[in-house]
């Protein structure tokens, strides 16, 4: 079977030149921005896969692929917490990072030795949707090893629980909903679990994504469009309405939206991901605007690629080099490291921060 693989030139957000050609046609040294297919799956984040993040909690369940990077999230739970908030300013602790399971097949080249560490987010209640899996997980993980109470949110209530079970275990402090961000009316009730469960919302990470098949705009289905933005951008609407709505008559609160390197750059092939990324950029920043003054942050995070069991069940070694080519550090993300973006958003180290993306991609959008 003949491979291929499309390139695609970039200056300032424009298109310069495209060509496609088989794979063993290709000089990883001279690739600039890349839209590479192999099979069905696309290099970009997220593209290439039908399934929601959601969705893919229970392969990584199977494939056990992130079984070491929860064990490391979890180690620091056992750790007493502190009860003041002075106490948690002058913590300093770190927990060191094992090698991801990942690596025993394919290494995505994270440097070893790295560590994790404690926010101040203690007591905080916070909801994660799409918290069952990848990015969403390890945010899950390392605010509940921090003392935040987690409400892990996912459109499988099992794969929640999963997580759930996990962190109390270590002595942490979760609860699992069932949630299709999707359906406004899901939203609202997921909202309001919360809400009957712990009282109050404090924070919130959207991080429920879905993936498409690449395909030129002018062949992508109406019913694929839809899907796609309605995930991905609807999704987000709704859970700001809810969320904000929760937040306001207690003081406010920190929402953090997962958006993508494509919410400030564009690739061929995937017009209705670009898209809702490209808007819920827009949301985050207009929602901040609008609910500044009720005390409410709303900040949007922007992955490259991460090495998820979701993207590295796609990725052999021939197209993990290519990926690894593309970043200046050489190397794919972790989702613990995009975690560590949105704790600190999430606490209290980042409270002059409103309505701004931060990006998370080795460099790759500085090219």
């Amino acid at each position: 079977m003949v491979r291929w693989f499309a390139i695609a030139s970039w200056r300032h957000g424009v298109m310069t030149a495209a060509l496609a050609c088989p794979l063993e046609h290709l000089d990883a040294s001279r690739v600039g921005r890349l839209a590479i297919r192999l099979d069905r799956a696309a290099a970009f984040p997220g593209l290439g896969d039908s399934h929601t993040q959601q969705e893919s909690a229970d392969r990584s369940v199977e494939s056990h692929t992130n079984v070491d990077a929860r064990e490391r999230m979890l180690n620091g739970l056992e750790r007493p917490i502190p009860d003041t908030l002075i106490d948690r300013a002058d913590r300093g602790s770190t927990t060191p990072e094992t090698s991801d399971t990942i690596g025993t097949t394919l290494d995505s080249g994270k440097p070893e030795g790295t560590t994790m560490t404690d926010y101040d987010v203690q007591d905080m209640v916070t909801l994660v949707t799409g918290g069952a899996s990848g990015i969403g997980e390890a945010t899950s993980l390392l605010l509940a090893r921090g003392g935040a109470h987690v409400a892990v949110a996912d459109l499988r209530l099992e794969a929640s629980q999963r997580v759930v079970d996990s962190i109390t275990a270590a002595g942490g402090r979760a609860f699992a909903l069932e949630v299709n961000v999707t359906d406004e009316t899901s939203v609202d009730a997921a909202v309001s679990a919360v809400l009957a469960t712990a009282g109050r919302l404090d924070a919130a990470v959207n991080s429920a994504g879905v993936g498409m098949e690449a395909a030129p705009l002018a062949d992508t289905t109406t019913e694929e469009y839809r899907r796609v933005v309605g995930v991905n951008l609807d999704g987000i609407f709704f859970c700001l309405r809810a969320q904000i709505r929760a937040m306001r008559p207690t003081g406010g609160g920190s929402i953090v939206n997962l958006a993508s390197m494509l919410a400030q750059v564009a690739t061929a092939g995937a017009s209705p991901y670009v898209a809702a990324k490209h808007g819920v950029l827009g949301l985050t920043r207009t929602a901040a605007l609008d609910h500044a003054a009720d005390g409410i942050r709303v900040n949007a995070v922007a992955p490259g690629y991460i090495g998820t069991p979701m993207v590295m069940s796609h990725t052999g070694p021939e197209r993990l080099a290519l990926l690894n080519s593309l970043h200046p550090v050489g190397r794919l993300g972790q989702a613990e490291e995009v975690a560590e973006m949105v704790a600190w958003l999430v606490s209290a180290a980042s409270t002059f921060c409103t309505g701004s993306i931060f990006t998370v991609d080795g460099g790759y959008t500085a090219r």
